[in-house]
């Protein structure tokens, strides 16, 4: 955060840093003159004025502040007291600002002064840490650089990061997106960084993804009709079309088998014995097998209500059926 202070002509400013846009100004009002008539902020900036007009001051009506374009309409300061007016620096350039109070005085013509607002430079990345990782997404990546503010985003390969956190203006940790869930997953990527304001680095094919191990980390639902037909949804990882696909219930292979994402796919159960059995993932050369992970229910067969009776059959309820997960160590 940088905070400016502008009181009894004297401007301080603390320690800044182009990622913290937070900017507070103090300015005091009197005749006839604000102290002092000039500062700077830099674009994209959320600007915090505070005008403050001293119970001892000459007019009796106090002073305010009118800014073109950030201060419309102007606010009014009565004598010992001070006004907050908050606005974010969007535009770059050279501003100027007025009192609002013509009857503070015969020198009112002469409170005037100028807010410059430094255009924005533009971020650049110099280093990506790892350069590669998981396409089932998650991996913690630190990007390295210059010129990154508060709210910036990442993309990779022109994926958002799900989540980016702006630890300087010289590093950002962003988590990585699912990567492809096809031949293209070892291809290299574009990083890109994007500040709020517009203005964007990209370092060319810096970042790569790999397809992990196999692994099936969920089965849902984990149970359903012996007669088949249930659609099953599998997580896990190392999930690619980029080789042959399938799906096993015990022996059986499942129908209908899709790689929906890197960690998503489906499955239609097929017709089985009743009972638990293992449910089993084939890609390429590799397979990943969840024991006991779906269990085949016994068609419960219908009852035929007595001939000239008015009563109907009663149905036992139905029971959910949890997603089988991989159990915590």
């Amino acid at each position: 955060m940088r905070r400016i202070v502008l009181v009894a002509f004297a401007l301080t400013i603390g320690a800044s840093s182009a990622w913290a846009d937070a900017v507070t100004i103090d300015i005091t009002a009197q005749q006839f003159s604000f102290s002092p008539s000039t500062f700077t902020v830099n674009q994209g900036d959320v600007v915090t004025i505070n005008v403050t007009v001293s119970s001892s001051d000459g007019s009796s009506a106090g002073h305010g502040l009118l800014m073109e374009t950030y201060v419309e309409p102007g606010i009014n300061v009565p004598r010992g007291t001070t006004k907050t007016v908050t606005f974010t620096a969007t535009t770059p350039g050279t501003f100027a600002f007025v009192c609002t109070r013509p009857t503070c005085g015969a020198g009112h013509s002469n409170m005037f002064g100028q807010m410059v607002v430094n255009a924005a430079s533009s971020p650049s990345i110099s280093t990506i840490d790892p350069p590669s990782a998981s396409t089932a997404g998650g991996t913690p990546i630190v990007i390295t650089g210059t010129g990154f503010r508060s709210g910036a985003g990442v993309a990779f390969g022109g994926v958002p990061a799900p989540d980016v956190v702006v630890d300087s203006s010289t590093s950002i940790t962003a988590l990585t997106p699912l990567g492809p869930a096809n031949e293209e997953a070892g291809l290299p990527r574009d990083v890109t960084v994007t500040n709020p304001d517009g203005t964007t680095a990209t370092l060319s094919r810096a970042f790569t993804w790999f397809v992990p191990p196999l692994s099936i980390l969920s089965v849902a639902p984990s149970s359903g009709l012996a007669g088949g037909g249930t659609v099953v949804t599998i997580t896990g990882t190392g999930f690619t079309t980029a080789v042959n696909t399938s799906v096993k219930f015990g022996d059986v292979p499942a129908t209908g088998v899709r790689v929906v994402d890197a960690v998503t796919l489906q499955a239609t159960a097929p017709a089985h014995a009743p009972g638990s059995v293992d449910v089993a993932v084939a890609m390429g050369s590799s397979t990943a097998v969840a024991s006991g992970a779906f269990h085949y229910a016994a068609v419960i067969p219908r009852r035929r209500a007595a001939r000239h009776s008015s009563a109907r059959p009663v149905r036992p309820a139905a029971r959910s059926s949890p997603a089988w997960q991989v159990p915590a160590e």
